[in-house]
């Protein structure tokens, strides 16, 4: 999996880099909000926020992604995968699931989606031969399908 989340942590990056503005940072930093701007009135409370909240850790190595939830004031931290085995989470648009690329046992990528509290993991199923599926990206709730990018490393 290793060399495949490489890549799509490699596309993800470029594609980031593609949406910066191109000015220089001293002027980003000029024209963006400081805190000392941000009136106490204006400031939401720490017990006032709701919600969850989706993030991930790296670990020693490259790629080595670990995904955890936790409340929306920092409290009541939950790991839900195995370290470096998933990256790039995503929620589902009605927040009742979490999307992410993993790696399939023969080491090409597919899609898991698990409960917010990491239980009921499920694993997209890849046909037979070289093809990737990475679906963290989109689910309809009205139709219950995945959009998925589809590739092979094989070269042609």
């Amino acid at each position: 999996m290793k060399p495949l989340l490489a890549a799509l942590v490699s596309l993800v990056t470029l594609a980031m880099a593609g949406c910066t503005s191109g000015s220089s940072p001293e002027a980003n930093r000029s024209s963006a909000p400081s805190a000392e701007g941000v009136s106490p009135s204006s400031a939401i409370a720490i017990d006032e926020l709701q919600g969850k909240i989706l993030f991930t850790r790296a670990g020693g190595s490259y790629g080595d992604e670990t995904v955890f939830t936790a409340d929306a004031d920092g409290t009541n931290e939950r790991r839900i995968t195995g370290v470096g085995m998933t990256c790039c989470p995503r929620w589902s648009p009605d927040g009742k699931h979490i999307l992410m690329a993993a790696s399939s046992p023969d080491g090409r990528l597919t899609t898991q989606i698990v409960d917010p509290d990491g239980s009921h993991l499920r694993t997209v199923p890849l046909p037979p031969g070289t093809l990737n599926l990475e679906c963290a990206q989109a689910l309809s709730l009205v139709t219950g399908r995945l959009a998925c990018v589809g590739f092979s490393d094989t070269k042609v």
